[in-house]
């Protein structure tokens, strides 16, 4: 089983993303069904930007899908962790 330790509600410049592994330097944000209305989809890209310049990978989940399919959820987040371990390069 892969364990590792997630902050919650960590702030990374202007912006606080819901959890972040500093170790792995990977993001998780969770949006909620205003992600996708107005100006929210162009401001969570510019989240996801400002955080790939700062060499941090992000994944981001709609709420939905993680009352749905949790186990789905942890398998992606498990694949992208171990990512870390086989390349330099995000």
């Amino acid at each position: 089983m892969c364990r590792q330790k997630f902050k919650f509600q960590y702030k990374l410049g202007p912006y606080i993303y819901d959890f972040c592994s500093t170790k792995y330097r990977l993001l998780i944000e969770l949006d909620g069904s205003w992600h996708d209305n107005g100006t929210q989809p162009r401001k969570d890209l510019e989240k996801s930007e400002y955080a790939k310049l700062r060499r941090y990978r992000i994944l981001r989940f709609k709420n939905d899908e993680v009352w749905k399919d949790i186990k789905g959820v942890g398998k992606q987040i498990r694949k992208k962790l171990k990512q870390k371990n086989s390349q330099n390069n995000f």
